[in-house]
């Protein structure tokens, strides 16, 4: 609280496209609720992995390797299909997300309830492609709804709103779900139903970007014939 109103009496303009922007809260909600699964997911995957299929500690390990080379290579072709994307279409970095975290979903469904520990370990694999590649997109959406100086600031507020509902609240529910039903894999996968919300709000966002887009500028606009 103390920093949004620091940032409505030192910077007036900064808040009016921060603070009181729909889209850029709409932005913010999608970016929580996807963090949610990011990181419930990935919070208890070696858990999961050590009960239903027995995974010892070297399983880890490699499970750790295999995400790490995973993401590396999500996170660069996600940002290389996101800047295409853009080209064409305003919007087409967030269109881009929900085909990625919907692949991203499906491959969730498959590692969690199948029982071959082959099909486990592929699934995975791909999901962690899958899983970081719409950081970029969403990254650069933000610095496209912002004035240059303050794409710090528009980052730092996406690192907020990650952190206090995907990470305040992902682990959280799925941990609370796990304990009360005892069933660790439902918890995991009832993660998933955070998913169409987010994709509600990258749609309205996408929309805004898209009537944005289409509003004549005014150095586009002809100029009135000067009178005499």
């Amino acid at each position: 609280g103390s920093w949004l109103q620091s940032m409505r009496l030192r910077d007036p303009v900064a808040h009016e496209r921060v603070v009181r922007s729909p889209t850029f809260g709409l932005l913010t909600l999608a970016v929580g609720f996807l963090g949610m699964v990011q990181y419930a997911v990935n919070g208890f995957v070696f858990v999961y992995a050590t009960r239903f299929l027995g995974f010892t500690p070297q399983g880890g390990i490699a499970l750790g390797g295999m995400t790490t080379v995973a993401a590396i290579i999500g996170l660069v072709a996600g940002g290389v299909l996101g800047d295409l994307a853009k080209r064409r279409h305003v919007a087409g970095r967030l269109y881009l997300t929900i085909i990625m975290f919907t692949i991203f979903s499906g491959l969730t469904i498959i590692q969690y309830t199948t029982t071959s520990t082959r099909t486990f370990l592929i699934t995975y694999g791909l999901a962690c492609i899958f899983l970081p590649a719409w950081q970029g997109s969403i990254m650069a959406t933000y610095q496209d709804l912002v004035l240059p100086r303050m794409r710090g600031l528009a980052l730092a507020t996406m690192a907020l709103g990650n952190s206090i509902i995907g990470l305040g609240l992902g682990p959280y529910i799925v941990g609370l779900v796990s304990d009360v039903s005892n069933d660790l894999r439902f918890a995991i996968l009832s993660i998933l139903v955070v998913v169409p919300p987010a994709f509600l709000c990258l749609l309205a966002v996408a929309r805004r970007l898209t009537i944005e887009d289409a509003k004549p500028s005014l150095a586009a606009m002809p100029k009135a014939p000067a009178t005499r």
